[in-house]
């Protein structure tokens, strides 16, 4: 099983607005290569399942905020999609990735082990080990009981040096209801399958992630001090607020919600 780590690095959010969007992607195309996967295009859409606890261990973490470190547990599939207007996903796979993320502040570490997603719920229901896992996901998902509690979805595109800076691009992000027993239920996380979402995100976020030890680039520094920081956001706290909500407008959510198209 493929399994990877991410320790100590410093990762910071950028709610963009269309015209400096398209101001930073010039920057980013400029000085960094796009990343591509699996040999397909170069935006890929990406849903993940979030779970928690009955009494949203998780959840509370997130809303803390602060120097409270937050956790998630969370399943991941990447689609390539077709670069239409319809985003047609152009293929499935039969595994995802099982992650477990911890965040204090802007540092993150973050464990993730690829599993087969026929695997996926016997690993929840703590009837089998987590194959290949870290010590930290395995004891994470051990010790706690868990269910499906979000999905949320987005396109991605993806920058980066190859080893200490990755720069995504998030946009079109929805939040869905979960399936209950997950792929029992369902071969994949695609919206076909997903149904309609509950709410939308917000149009576009970047993110920057670098070792904490070395410092980014001058070039993108001198971008980023232009950028208005979304310091508080987590698509999970709020996917979860707009859940709670039921879906409607009026929530006090970590940006405004605005109608579904």
């Amino acid at each position: 099983m493929e399994s990877q780590t991410w320790r100590n690095e410093d990762e910071r959010r950028y709610e963009l607005e269309r015209e400096v969007a398209e101001q930073v992607l010039v920057q980013l195309e400029t000085h960094l290569p796009v990343l591509i996967y699996n040999s397909g295009p170069a935006t890929s859409l990406v849903a993940t399942a979030y779970f928690d606890t009955p009494d949203r261990k998780y959840l509370n973490l997130a809303k803390a905020g602060g120097t409270v470190s937050s956790i998630k547990v969370r399943a991941r599939e990447y689609f390539p999609i077709s670069d239409d207007e319809e985003r047609r996903v152009l293929n499935q796979y039969s595994h995802c990735y099982l992650e477990r993320k911890e965040r204090t502040g802007t540092i993150r570490n973050k464990d993730r082990v690829r599993i087969d997603k026929s695997d996926l719920n016997p690993i929840i229901r703590h009837e089998k080990h987590v194959p290949g896992a870290s010590q930290i996901l395995s004891d994470e998902i051990r010790t706690n009981s868990l269910a499906p509690a979000l999905v949320s979805m987005y396109e991605r595109r993806v920058w980066g040096d190859g080893s200490d800076l990755r720069i995504t691009l998030d946009e079109r992000i929805r939040y869905y209801q979960p399936p209950i027993r997950m792929y029992d239920d369902i071969s994949a996380m695609t919206p076909s399958e997903l149904g309609w979402a509950i709410a939308p995100g917000p149009k576009r976020i970047l993110e920057v992630k670098h070792a904490a030890e070395v410092p980014v680039p001058t070039w993108l520094s001198t971008v980023l001090a232009e950028l208005p920081e979304a310091t508080g956001f987590s698509k999970y706290l709020d996917g979860m607020k707009a859940l709670d909500a039921g879906g409607h407008e009026g929530i006090n959510l970590t940006r405004p919600l605005y109608k579904l198209p």
